[in-house]
């Protein structure tokens, strides 16, 4: 355990975990590329492919030479507009003069949190949340499938659906999920869309939303990385994938990204799905990787 455990943070660090097609409920609905056996393989190589876009791309020096084609702009927050902590040398600037030309700004994110979150953030920073139209997040969306809203208008996840009806979990009338989190509103993220932290064993769904700690309901059962190291954390999130991928538990991975763009690539949920695919795939669960987005999304 330890042993894949230390593997699986040496690769999430470097960002070698490959993240799962499943993880995108909006990815596209086409093929996958072509494999080497295809005819046009060729043609849809990496290198053959960053060659064709560079061919047609338009270089500029900022968004002052394209800003009076379009009407409206989406943003995303982190790494596009601050770094967590700061902004980016002239991202205040830019959105209020933005603002002032009339275009419509829509703030689209993948963070794990809700958007009162982000627009929290967005205020600690300097820059104006009504400067926007919309802010978006996929902590929103998942909270709100996790809820049930009817009313989202994106690709309903039939395994979350079922469980949200009563089907396909325990039969206990409870909705339960184990849950992979930030360590920051976990429990409460959970309760208001209607669900109960519970222990892998019982869990009817996965969450993972966050790194930082793992969470079965019991306070004082809480593991946390930064408390209790490392080793331990990984050692427990190992176990916890083997326990659940055995029973076959679906997962709901409310940010997709495999790493964090700060100093040594830390691992974000995306690398956690990646690795409970694996797990499932070990434990018979599901027999090819196409299969995965029956169980984790």
């Amino acid at each position: 355990v330890a042993s894949a455990a230390a593997a699986f943070a040496a690769r999430c660090r470097h960002g070698t975990c490959a993240r799962p097609a499943a993880l995108s409920r909006c990815r596209s609905s086409g093929p996958p590329l072509a494999s080497s056996s295809d005819s046009t393989a060729s043609e849809l190589t990496p290198t053959a492919a960053a060659s064709a876009t560079f061919e047609t791309m338009e270089v500029i020096s900022g968004l002052r030479a394209i800003a009076p084609r379009h009407d409206r702009y989406l943003l995303d927050m982190w790494g596009v507009m601050h770094d967590g902590k700061t902004p980016y040398p002239g991202a205040l600037e830019t959105v209020s003069r933005l603002c002032d030309a009339n275009k419509k700004m829509v703030i689209l994110s993948n963070s794990s949190k809700r958007v009162g979150n982000a627009v929290r953030m967005l205020e600690k920073l300097g820059f104006d949340p009504d400067d926007f139209v919309e802010v978006i997040t996929s902590g929103e969306v998942s909270h709100r499938m996790l809820s049930g809203d009817a009313t989202l208008g994106c690709e309903v996840w039939e395994v979350l659906t079922n469980l949200i009806n009563g089907k396909g979990g325990k039969g206990s009338g409870e909705k339960k999920a184990f849950v992979f989190g930030s360590g920051d509103g976990d429990v409460e993220y959970c309760k208001t869309a209607g669900w109960t932290v519970s222990s892998v064993q019982d869990a009817d769904l996965i969450i993972a939303r966050g790194t930082f700690t793992i969470d079965c309901g019991d306070p004082d059962a809480v593991v946390s990385k930064l408390r209790d190291g490392e080793e331990a954390y990984f050692a427990a999130l190992d176990e916890a994938l083997k326990a659940a991928a055995k029973r076959g538990v679906p997962m709901l991975v409310t940010n997709p990204d495999r790493v964090r763009p700060d100093e040594g690539l830390p691992p974000m949920p995306g690398a956690i799905g990646d690795a409970y695919e694996r797990a499932l795939l070990s434990a018979g669960s599901i027999e090819t990787a196409e299969e995965a987005p029956e169980l984790v999304s």
